[in-house]
């Protein structure tokens, strides 16, 4: 029973951080945590609802900025994670995703990378008939294909978001998978295949798949997935660059415009939203990944209005 409350807390505090309020479902995930921690011992149900609740806290804690808080529950996660009696399954692959991008914050890239491929490996290998276990593998394939390029090997981390895309592009065909419960990691996956193309000096192809990103996310946010407001911001922030990089400042410009009148709006109706876009610009303005695609494609006054700190 225990275990299912934990469970339903996990679900609604979903349901917060979708809708952009990650500061109340950061405070219901503690709730669970600190009624779950006392009878960690009495379930083993109970153990996998709790390291869920780390790995949840851990997601909105980075969200947010926390990054050294964030990368301490992923830790918890992972370790509750092992103590788990069936621990080899796509589900503790998801606590080692989720532990990926606290350790690029931190500089961590070869445990980034080692935490990376375990999960992976783990869903390579997976009998799994949970639903959606399908689309574990090509998530972990995007998170190490972020892990390595972070780690500096652009060229073999475009090999691996390339197979990850054409996994979501084999669910999408035989409907594996509903199609609107994949769509936001597909349009993810897109514009991680953009940055690496574009590091590989694949301009063109970079840029069309941008486009295609930004279309999605334009559709989830429709459908009431406001948190894809953050990936449609570095999303837009890529596109003003590419346009850029193959000669169309105009529409780079425009680009450039449209991500901050959008940010401009959101501090208008949902500040917190907005200010989870401007955190996660500025923790991708300083990936070691991005640095190394700007010293290739230099900044024009076209892409630098995304730095404005003032809305008209």
């Amino acid at each position: 029973m225990a275990a299912r409350f934990i469970d339903s807390l996990g679900v609604h505090s979903d349901m917060l951080q979708v809708a952009g309020h990650v500061k109340k479902a950061t405070a219901l995930i503690k709730d669970a945590i600190a009624i779950a921690e006392p009878f960690i011992a009495d379930s083993n149900d109970l153990v996998e609802a709790l390291a869920d609740s780390f790995s949840d806290i851990s997601l909105c804690l980075h969200m947010s900025g926390q990054y050294e808080d964030a990368l301490a529950k992923s830790e918890k996660s992972v370790e509750l994670g092992h103590r788990h009696t069936s621990p080899n399954h796509t589900w503790f692959a998801s606590m080692l995703n989720m532990q990926c991008a606290p350790l690029v914050k931190a500089g961590r890239f070869a445990d980034t990378v080692a935490a990376g491929e375990k999960a992976v490996s783990l869903c390579r290998t997976s009998t799994s008939e949970y639903l959606f276990a399908p689309v574990r593998l090509p998530l972990a394939l995007e998170c190490l294909s972020n892990c390595v390029a972070e780690a500096g090997d652009e060229d073999k981390a475009l090999g691996i978001i390339q197979e990850a895309v054409n996994l979501y592009q084999d669910i999408q065909s035989k409907n594996t998978v509903p199609w609107a419960f994949v769509e936001d990691d597909h349009a993810y996956a897109l514009v991680s295949l953009s940055a690496r193309l574009a590091a590989n000096g694949h301009l063109q192809d970079a840029f069309e798949h941008t486009l295609e990103a930004k279309s999605i996310y334009k559709l989830t946010i429709t459908s009431g997935m406001l948190v894809s407001y953050l990936p449609l911001m570095t999303t837009l922030h890529l596109l003003s660059i590419l346009f850029c990089a193959v000669g169309h400042h105009t529409e780079g410009a425009a680009a450039a415009d449209d991500l901050v009148n959008k940010k401009c709006d959101l501090e208008v109706v949902h500040p917190e939203l907005a200010m989870l876009v401007q955190v996660r610009l500025n923790n991708q303005n300083t990936r070691p990944s991005y640095l190394a695609l700007r010293r290739k494609i230099p900044q024009c006054a076209c892409d630098l209005n995304h730095l404005k700190d003032s809305c008209k």
